[in-house]
């Protein structure tokens, strides 16, 4: 390693006792501590030597990444997407044609399905798996779709709850005093909401949940069963949702991917197993980006884009951070008004509370001072009356 080291470093030409000129002042042969504290700071002095140059340093770059990709076979990769849509597009198929992985129920794979928030309705699927010798642990969770409840607002409140609830959980573990050993608050957090466009138009419903979860997690939008248009339909339905999501401040993160998805094997020829649709004019292979766009959904999500997804999703809380962060403090600074208010209210009143019981006092031990005179003086008339009387 010294070896190697050394080879990789070019030969100093620098003077071997450089001179140090104080900022400002005149120049020593070195800076001395005393000197330092009162003259200020020290600078070497240029050199009018042209030749001079320092080393250069080689292999940094591949020192660092390999470190990174030590991290990254040790720690691996945690992906989270959400599938938003109506019902009977196909999400739960399409992320299991991204994945190479069955996500259906009782596909009898290793991955286990479990109820998340079961008050809202949402279901998670986590599954861990090993991609080029990189460990991911990937957690789909699939909202109910549209067309499962006849109340829109509720399935809407469904998607944002969640939403919510990730950059809550979020907060919640950035800012706990003692945190999980391997817990990051990142990982909370949601990489991309893939959102189902149903074939041909796009519906108000559609726009009316974009708006409430932009500015909530990264959105990807997913053009459903892209089999079912013509190329040139599909080519005028893409340039359609482009234009209507940026007339409605929709912001994405990528244009619409055209997706064909389908869990059917069909054995080739050749002996290989692809996976489509059978139709009678043909087999539409999921994995042909002549038809489908699912390859380059899996670049986006997986490697090409992953990073942007990531950028993206911590920009996204940041800014929830900030407003989650500055209601609390408004709301702390008003708690605290309202008790100054209380103990202002409390210094004035009680003060005069007792100035006027003192006063009431006063004149209730006045009137019961006349009341006990005027009461001497009638006791003694009476008295002086009587013994005239005698007399």
């Amino acid at each position: 390693m010294e070896a190697q080291s050394q080879a990789n470093v070019t030969p100093a030409k620098t003077k071997p006792n450089p001179r140090w000129v104080e900022a400002g002042g005149a120049d020593s042969k070195s800076p001395s501590k005393s000197t330092a504290k009162v003259s200020g700071r020290w600078v070497e002095e240029a050199s009018s030597d042209k030749s001079t140059e320092l080393p250069e340093l080689a292999g940094v770059r591949d020192g660092i990444m390999r470190q990174r990709m030590n991290d990254l076979g040790v720690k691996g990769e945690t992906i989270n997407i959400v599938a938003v849509g109506e019902s009977g597009l196909g999400k739960t198929t399409l992320l299991s044609n991204i994945f190479s992985k069955d996500l259906r129920a009782n596909s009898g794979n290793d991955s286990h399905l479990h109820p998340v928030m079961k008050t809202i309705g949402i279901s998670q699927t986590e599954f861990k798996f090993v991609m080029d010798e990189v460990p991911f642990r990937v957690t789909m969770t699939d909202t109910p779709g549209f067309g499962d409840s006849l109340d829109l607002e509720r399935s809407f409140r469904t998607v944002i709850k969640y939403l919510d609830y990730c950059n809550k959980h979020a907060l919640e573990e950035e800012t706990r005093v003692t945190r999980a050993g391997s817990t990051n608050y990142e990982d909370c957090l949601v990489d991309a909401v893939l959102f189902f466009f149903a074939p041909h138009r796009i519906k108000e419903v559609d726009l009316e949940i974009l708006r409430r979860i932009d500015g909530k997690a990264p959105v990807i939008p997913v053009l459903a069963k892209s089999d079912a248009m013509t190329m040139e339909e599909l080519t005028l339905f893409r340039e359609e949702v482009v234009k209507t999501l940026a007339e409605n401040n929709i912001t994405v993160v990528h244009e619409p991917f055209a997706v064909v998805a389908s869990m059917y094997p069909k054995k080739a020829s050749d002996g290989s197993v692809k996976v489509g649709r059978e139709y009678p004019w043909g087999f539409v292979e999921v994995e042909n980006e002549n038809y489908s766009d699912i390859g380059a959904l899996r670049r986006c999500i997986l490697t090409d884009g992953l990073s942007d997804l990531k950028r993206r999703k911590i920009e996204l809380y940041e800014g929830y951070r900030s407003r989650t962060l500055l209601r609390r403090q408004s709301g702390i600074v008003k708690r605290v008004i309202g008790v100054l208010i209380r103990v202002a209210v409390v210094a004035t009143i009680v003060p005069l509370a007792l100035r006027m019981e003192r006063g009431v006092m006063n004149r209730l031990a006045s009137a019961e001072g006349k009341e006990s005179e005027s009461t001497s003086q009638g006791q003694g008339g009476v008295e002086a009356h009587v013994a005239g009387d005698e007399a």
